[in-house]
């Protein structure tokens, strides 16, 4: 948990009572607290209904989208008394409190302004100075697209027939047989007379396209029935002995709320008696995998994985909170499984996959690149296996991954990294979720297994990398894909127009996907090896190296995998001292002296034999002075 104030942070709020607060969406020009703030982060916010307030130190969880009270810095109601809030609509917002405003030591703040200043999380930009290179697409998160994903506007989709569903000229029988999903929740419906059935009334844009369905089971009779919205008929269907999934997709002429979904009998004579289960309505030109609802309509959105072409940097962000990650540095990886996302026809060896008592079913669901590509696989036996059988290298330190979807069932699955040869087991939720194994074994195929029979599952881009790992999403096809390497750098006069060779403080906020050998900045003589770098690693934060030479090694903290740290070092001649997330300053002296150095390399050790970051840099700032301890301690607090 990390203590964040931003600006422009705001929201209402519908909760009563004296906290935790459930956010209920962003005011017009300004950011929501999933964005701002971020999953986990405290921060200082006030709550107010125009009368009542409170001052609060509290911390905001997406899962929940709410912010709790930690702490009751002040309140209308006097001192630190809390203020229980009736029904109505509250203004939540970030602020800084008078009580918080003057820090431990204000004076350590650096009164030099820095040279350099890349703030790439904030200011979603990247210099034009910095020389960027990348010889193909690859792919990310720019934090603001997103794709409609499930939707179904129906309510009570499981009991058709009961409330608010209108039976006309029919009864319905709720929970009268099993249904598709191995719950006895299908309704029995008899009807009674011509364009008799039940109904729903929904609400439709004029000029918009629709996919209504339902699954059908016959009962009594042979009729014929229709799939009804407004003046939008289906085609006449026959219901079978199995349960049949009918689908309709029209374009409305009409708007209007009067529009009544129904499955109705259109003929003279003859009435009969169905089963009906799983209805759905979707405002798109074609099924998706059944959804189901009870009280409320279902929409749901996705943040979409955007394409970055070559030669274009990538400012990425974290797909779940939304949160601003920074610049986005990987090394070259190759995604060793063709057919990515196509994977294998039913019943047999196609596209590099091999599946053994899977029903596969197309354009199942939105998948996370916005495409209805994902596709839905449904077990006809227990433990029925996806396998690829492409060959994928001789590297033990290999990462499987692959996004997956809970459609229907228990959503308990095994994963294998070896052929077979051992199951893992993996439960999976119904958001669409990118999960990552390990590999242990070499020379052996990746694949899972839907334990029971009947689950269905959804699945896109898998992925299997030589490394202990997962880099960005490589969407392969025929042959296996490629992504090369992030390439950032100042040189020439982009580098020696901010930094000073005598002195300086450069200060760096980044992640990693690791820890270990992963350089976040390095100051550079050209292609020798007189360099000086900063490594998301538990030691040689920063290492002076001269002629190849270790000469000065700073070791002040453990750096975390994918936490984001900062790291201050100041330089004065050849004395170097640096910072870690707050903590005690160290110092080294090199022993040998500090050539004039020529670039900057962000994400890498240079240009030759170069090791990359494999994460984030939030932000790069150079001050051409050497700062003092307690100034690399405020900057990385």
């Amino acid at each position: 948990m990390t203590l964040v104030v931003n600006d422009r942070v705001q929201e209402v709020s519908t909760s009563t009572g004296s906290g935790p607060f459930v956010l209920g969406g962003g005011v017009t020009g300004y950011q929501t607290f999933s964005v701002g703030i971020g999953n986990t982060n405290s921060t200082y916010y006030t709550i107010t209904n125009g009368t009542n307030w409170m001052d609060i130190l509290g911390t905001y969880t997406s899962a929940a989208n709410s912010i709790t009270v930690d702490k009751i810095l002040t309140s209308s109601a006097g001192g630190t008394t809390a203020v229980s809030f009736a029904a109505g609509t509250k203004n939540i917002f970030c602020t800084y409190p008078a009580a918080t405003a003057v820090l431990a030591a204000p004076a350590a703040y650096p009164t030099v302004q820095p040279t350099l200043n890349l703030d790439f999380a904030n200011s979603k930009t990247v210099d034009p100075r910095i020389t960027f290179v990348r010889n193909n697409t690859a792919t990310y998160y720019d934090g603001q697209t997103t794709a409609m994903a499930e939707q179904n506007l129906l309510l009570q989709s499981q009991a058709i027939g009961g409330s608010p569903w209108a039976n006309n000229t029919c009864t319905s029988t709720l929970n009268s047989t099993v249904a598709p999903d191995g719950t006895t929740t299908a309704s029995l419906v008899t009807i009674s007379a011509q364009y008799g059935g039940p109904s729903l009334v929904v609400t439709l844009a004029a000029s918009t396209t629709y996919t209504m369905s339902v699954y059908v089971l016959s009962n009594v009779g042979s009729n014929t029935y229709n799939l009804q919205v407004g003046g939008n008929i289906s085609p006449a269907f026959t219901p079978t002995a199995t349960w049949t999934r009918q689908v309709f997709t029209f374009t409305n002429a009409t708007a209007g709320a009067t529009n009544a979904y129904g499955i109705i009998d259109r003929n003279a004579s003859g009435f009969g008696s169905v089963y009906l289960w799983g209805a759905q309505l979707e405002q798109r030109s074609a099924v998706t995998a059944y959804t189901p609802t009870t009280t409320a309509a279902i929409t749901n959105y996705i943040p979409v994985l955007m394409t970055a072409p070559a030669g274009v940097p990538r400012l990425d962000y974290n797909p779940t909170t939304g949160q601003a990650l920074g610049l986005l540095i990987e090394e070259s990886r190759v995604n060793l499984l063709n057919f990515s996302s196509s994977f294998a026809a039913s019943g047999g060896l196609q596209n590099n996959w091999l599946d053994t008592s899977i029903t596969r079913t197309a354009a199942a669901f939105v998948a996370p690149d916005s495409t209805q590509v994902g596709i839905q696989f449904t077990a006809s036996a227990a433990n029925a296996t996806v396998i690829s059988t492409a060959a994928v290298g001789s590297s033990l330190a290999r990462t499987f991954s692959v996004w997956l979807k809970r459609i229907s069932g228990t959503g308990v699955i095994n994963y294998t990294l070896d052929n077979g040869a051992t199951w893992i087991a993996q439960t999976i939720t119904s958001t669409v979720t990118r999960y990552t194994f390990a590999a242990t074994t070499a020379n052996q195929q990746v694949g899972f297994q839907i334990v029971t029979s009947g689950d269905s599952i959804g699945i896109w881009g898998a992925q299997l990398e030589a490394g202990a790992f997962a880099t960005s999403y490589m969407p392969s096809v025929a042959t296996t894909m490629t992504r090369a390497d992030d390439a950032a750098s100042m040189v020439s006069t982009n580098f020696s127009s901010w930094y000073n060779q005598s002195q300086g403080t450069m200060n760096v906020e980044a992640d990693a996907y690791a820890n270990g050998f992963r350089p976040m900045v390095t100051v550079r003589k050209g292609v020798s090896q007189n360099y000086i770098l900063a490594l998301f690693k538990s030691d040689q934060q920063p290492a002076v190296y001269i002629n190849a030479v270790l000469s000065a090694n700073l070791t002040p903290g453990t750096q975390i995998a994918n936490v984001f740290g900062k790291l201050a070092w100041s330089q004065n001649g050849t004395v170097f001292t640096s910072c870690l997330n707050a903590r005690t300053p160290v110092t080294a002296t090199s022993t040998a002296a500090i050539p004039t150095m020529e670039a900057l390399y962000i994400g890498a050790s240079g240009a030759a034999g170069v090791v990359f970051l494999n994460g984030h840099i939030r932000k790069i700032s150079y001050y051409p002075v050497a700062l003092s301890s307690s100034s690399l301690v405020a900057l990385t607090s």
